[in-house]
Order: structure tokens, then C-alpha cells, then sequence
């Protein structure tokens, strides 16, 4: 008998929350053990000085960042990763997301922090349902 590699493909997840329309849509990967490795990076205890030698162990992850790393982590490097829009102040059209390759890491925060908080959100959640286990990382 053999075991089943990692799924491959990226999930469709429409944000039906944030645009009714159905147009926007983001691409979610599967997570493999690669990425739960990666994920794992954020969810390091730190050692805080609680007295004279004793020490205390606890995550210290700022949960919005995490929730952001965990997007970025699931983030597809295909030709189309998401179809986003957004609307600026003087009323231009950007999709400020590339492929995977094609961003860094510092870029891709960029282009996420020019959402709303409720969109960010509705990404984040479909993260959650195509990686049942990053619902609750603590």
C-alpha cells in the first residue's frame, strides 16, 4: 500500500462576503508538511525572564501578523493567484498581486495591507477551511 503525497492543486475560494458579485477570488495551497514547517516558524516559544533564573516559555505571535504569514504561507505560485481589485483614492484599478515568484514576502504584506480589515478576514478564513488545522494555532 502507499501513501498519498500532499495535494498539489490550489483550491478556489470565491470572497462572496466581500465582493457578491463572485468575481473575486483567491487561490489556496494545501498544506504540506513543508508548509506546516514554515508555519511552525511563527509559533516558536521565546524565553521571557520572569527572575532570577527562571524563565518562562510562551508563544508571543501578534495574531493579525500570524493570521497574514498564514495567508502568505498558502499563497499559490500560479500564473493566477487571486483576482483582486482594488478601487484607490483617485479612483484606479489595481491588482497589486503577483505570482508567488514574481513577490516577496515584504511585497505581498504590502499589497494585503491596501485591504480591508474584512477582507484580509474572509482570506484568512478560506485559508482555514481548505487547512482545517490552522483554525486554532494555539
Amino acid at each position: 500500500m502507499s501513501i498519498k503525497a500532499a495535494a498539489v492543486v490550489p483550491v478556489k475560494k470565491i470572497l462572496i462576503e466581500s465582493d457578491p458579485s463572485g468575481e473575486t477570488f483567491v487561490m489556496i495551497q494545501p498544506a504540506s508538511y513543508k508548509h506546516e514547517l514554515l508555519r511552525g516558524e511563527y509559533l516558536k516559544a521565546r524565553k521571557f525572564n520572569v527572575g532570577v533564573d527562571n524563565y518562562s516559555e510562551e508563544p508571543a505571535v501578534n495574531r493579525y501578523q500570524f493570521d497574514a504569514m498564514e495567508i502568505w504561507v498558502s499563497y499559490p505560485d500560479i500564473d493566477v493567484p487571486c483576482s483582486i481589485d482594488i478601487e484607490l483614492e483617485d479612483e484606479t484599478i489595481v491588482n497589486p498581486f503577483k505570482k508567488r515568484s514574481e513577490m516577496t514576502q515584504t511585497q505581498f504584506l504590502a499589497a494585503l495591507g491596501m485591504l480591508t480589515y474584512e477582507v484580509v478576514k474572509e482570506w484568512h478564513k478560506m485559508v482555514c477551511e481548505v487547512n482545517p488545522g490552522w483554525g486554532r494555532p494555539f
